[in-house]
């Protein structure tokens, strides 16, 4: 097994590992951790070898270096290499769908399948200028000066009144973040560019919620809409933060998705 730090191109990674079988990894998004992926490697352990890492700047993996997309990519390459991974089926939130999109640009021979939850692809204008002005807040007052605000904002309203723990664990999660690693992943975001991803061949699955406002049903649709083998999924009364708010309902389309890809 992988788990705990693990050098990848001049820095240390922390890489969780659990499982036997064909080949998982998790790619988390933006304040997110290993830890979002906890009710997915409890279901589908059993079927899968699933891998998932800290993002270079977040969580166990401290910053090193300039991050972006691309550098993201590069280090989620590194790691297969690394773990010989040779075939992988992706599975990504938010922010981690921008970087599972570019490994699918860069060494798509390798990837059989690709799950994306709460997608994101060319980010509007808006957002690009929200993502600048939390770097400088971050940076100016720390990680408490958002991590509420995010915590009850980008769940849904179900979430928050039946399963408010949810909610405290984002707030935790996002907490315990380097501010500077934190601000740095905003800027790479606000300033990312969609992946060439018009040679992509493999299925892709595109899962979303109702309420969630970052990519809300239509976007998922979209999203899906640019790969060739691609379809959408979106779950009643949940939010952005897609494996804690409904981890059965995202457990049982990933598992029908992966046995069938």
């Amino acid at each position: 097994m992988a788990t705990g730090f693990r050098a990848l191109r001049n820095k240390l990674v922390w890489v969780e590992e659990a499982g036997e079988g064909p080949a998982v990894l998790g790619i988390h998004g933006l304040g997110g951790t290993c830890n979002i992926y906890g009710p997915q490697i409890a279901a589908l352990a059993g079927a899968c070898r699933i891998v998932t890492f800290d993002l270079n700047g977040h969580g166990m993996s401290p910053m090193v270096g300039p991050v972006s997309i691309e550098n993201w990519a590069d280090d989620a390459v590194a790691l297969m290499d690394d773990l010989e991974l040779d075939s992988v089926a992706l599975l990504s939130h938010s922010m981690g769908t921008l970087v599972a999109q570019q490994v699918m640009a860069v060494a798509g021979e390798r990837v059989r399948a690709s799950a994306f939850l709460g997608p994101v692809r060319n980010l509007p204008d808006a957002a690009r200028s929200a993502q600048a002005d939390r770097a400088v807040l971050v940076r100016a007052q720390g990680m408490a000066a958002v991590a509420g605000a995010i915590s009850q904002g980008a769940v849904s309203a179900k979430t928050r009144s039946d399963r408010p723990v949810v909610a405290a664990m984002i707030k935790e999660l996002l907490q315990r973040q380097s501010a500077e690693g934190y601000a740095a992943a905003c800027e790479a975001l606000g300033g990312s560019s969609p992946p060439d991803v018009s040679r992509v061949t493999c299925p892709v699955l595109a899962i979303t919620g109702t309420e969630d406002m970052v990519c809300p049903p239509d976007s998922a649709h979209a999203i899906a809409g640019d790969f060739s083998d691609g379809s959408a999924a979106v779950i009643d009364d949940i939010g952005h933060w897609t494996t804690l708010e409904a981890p059965a309902e995202v457990n049982d389309l990933l598992a029908d998705f992966l046995k069938t890809a």
